[in-house]
């Protein structure tokens, strides 16, 4: 049981450490979501589904991403999963955006935005509340 973290008010190292195996899930969830992502563009292209589903189904892939990579760090806690989670899932949909205003000239701080990374934080926090009760199992 040594792979268990406790997340303890006053463990400045074991949060570092939290912090750094959810950067590791963040990117674990981009390369499942890119995978599904392709997934999608070829359902899309070589079937007769409308390309109106398509906003939705990656919308649903993205906080998918959020949620799975925020349950894969909480797993390893013995408390506040839902604290880390709300944290990994705002920060892997925040840093969806900041990689998106490198290529593009949108703004960063947009109301639709903000409410799309409330969202990948609400699914990360459902993510990490369930990823701490099955670690316990």
């Amino acid at each position: 049981m040594s792979d268990v973290i406790s997340a303890t008010a006053g463990s400045g190292a074991g949060t570092i450490r939290i912090l750094l195996k959810s950067v590791k899930f963040i990117i674990l969830s981009y390369i499942i979501s890119l995978i599904l992502l392709l997934v999608l563009a070829f359902v899309i292209v070589y079937t007769d589904i409308s390309e109106t589903i398509s906003g939705p189904a990656v919308n649903i892939i993205t906080l998918s991403g959020a949620f799975i990579s925020s349950l894969l760090t909480a797993k390893n806690l013995t408390s506040r999963g839902w604290l880390f989670g709300f944290v990994t899932g705002t920060f892997n949909i925040a840093f969806l955006f900041v990689a998106g205003t490198l290529f593009t000239s949108s703004a960063f701080f947009t109301v639709p935005r903000i409410m799309f990374m409330l969202y990948g934080g609400m699914c990360g926090a459902i993510g990490g509340i369930i990823g701490v009760n099955v670690g316990k199992n």
